[in-house]
């Protein structure tokens, strides 16, 4: 429970904004107060959950409003149904330009995404497009950085026009592409190259063998970096996909 001792109210079309003495602001929709205006010097009282969320509101000694454990459920619920039917549209919407992108990915990296579509839940509809454009980028940064040893390629890739590439490609002209993708996109690439020289791995057609030593299949995904990764391909995810192939 917590109590607002009552300030100043502001109402608009939509409800009250209510600052209490103490500097807090809290709205009160209209649809919950029905007939009931608050006013300054009025008491609320809010019934809270997880710490922030309001489930209750009392004004005065009269209830506005309160959520049983049942109508949370079902709230939270029909959130999560909602936000599910936005990513499976927005996947749809963009699945012929994701085909479009794995197609032109050499096999090694191919393999990656496919290694994440089986072993990270949900994989396809939460995160496939942000990993596809980092992917796809830091392919791009391989091909043009090409070198005869790491040095030089890192040079390369300093001195990469990254922006001028995203605002010409028609895969990346239309989406927002993080610092965090371009980051990551570097060191992908860079990884790629070692694997490509250091591990002479036919990146183009690995063989199983390549794929087991393979340092760019190794590397978590993208978003790992901004929160906790949902598949961390080491050796054993490896070996389970290799085996899908036996």
């Amino acid at each position: 429970m917590e109590n607002i001792t009552i300030k100043n109210v502001t109402k608009n079309e939509d409800g009250f904004f209510i600052e209490g003495v103490d500097g807090r602001v809290f709205f009160l929709p209209q649809e919950k107060t029905g007939e009931i205006t608050p006013k300054i010097g009025d008491n609320l009282t809010l019934c809270t959950y997880c710490g922030c969320f309001v489930r209750g509101v009392k004004l005065n000694s009269t209830s506005l409003f309160y959520q049983t454990e049942e109508e949370l459920q079902k709230e939270h619920q029909e959130v999560a149904n909602h936000q599910q039917q936005k990513l499976e549209e927005a996947y749809k919407y963009n699945q012929a330009d994701y085909d479009k992108v794995f197609a032109f990915l050499p096999k090694l990296l191919q393999h990656r995404i496919e290694l994440f579509r089986k072993f990270s839940p949900d994989f396809r509809l939460k995160d496939e497009g942000y990993e596809l454009s980092a992917v796809f980028l830091a392919n791009k940064i391989y091909h043009h950085c090409k070198a005869s040893n790491i040095e030089d390629f890192s040079s390369n890739v300093d001195k990469f026009n990254i922006k001028k590439y995203l605002i010409s490609h028609w895969y990346f002209s239309t989406r927002q592409v993080s610092c965090n993708q371009v980051d990551y996109a570097k060191s992908l690439a860079t990884v790629l190259f070692r694997d490509a020289i250091e591990q002479r791995i036919d990146i183009g057609n690995p063989s199983f063998d390549d794929l087991l030593i393979s340092l760019t299949l190794k590397m978590p995904d993208a978003m790992s970096i901004l929160k906790k990764p949902l598949c961390w391909p080491r050796e054993k995810y490896i070996k389970d996909y290799i085996s899908l192939f036996n």
